[in-house]
């Protein structure tokens, strides 16, 4: 199934070169082989996990598109309309990959 799932600009590039292969969202948005299109380019989930934001921070900040745990965190916030970064917080990671 086709679904809407919106980025920051500032992500295209990372999406466009495989970084940023996931998503942390505080709703579920897709299901595993949902498809949507970003930044003029298909993209197909892989899984949903739900996690802690301290855990992603941790260990998955790369595949979030962020250079350190700490640049992750710096992300959060500016893109979550400056929300405060709750470790403890349980969000849906949703996973994808660039199919065309």
């Amino acid at each position: 199934m086709q679904r809407e799932i919106k980025f920051h600009p500032i992500f295209g590039r990372l999406m466009r070169d495989g970084i940023k292969t996931c998503t942390s969202r505080s709703k579920y948005l897709a299901d595993k082989r949902d498809t949507f299109n970003s930044f003029g380019m298909s993209f197909e989930v892989t899984h949903v996990v739900q996690n802690s934001l301290g855990m992603i921070r941790d260990c998955l900040f790369e595949r979030e598109g962020a250079v350190s745990p700490g640049h992750f965190v710096e992300i959060y916030r500016s893109v979550g309309r400056h929300r405060p970064f709750d470790p403890d917080k349980i969000v849906w990671v949703h996973f994808f990959k660039r199919v065309s």
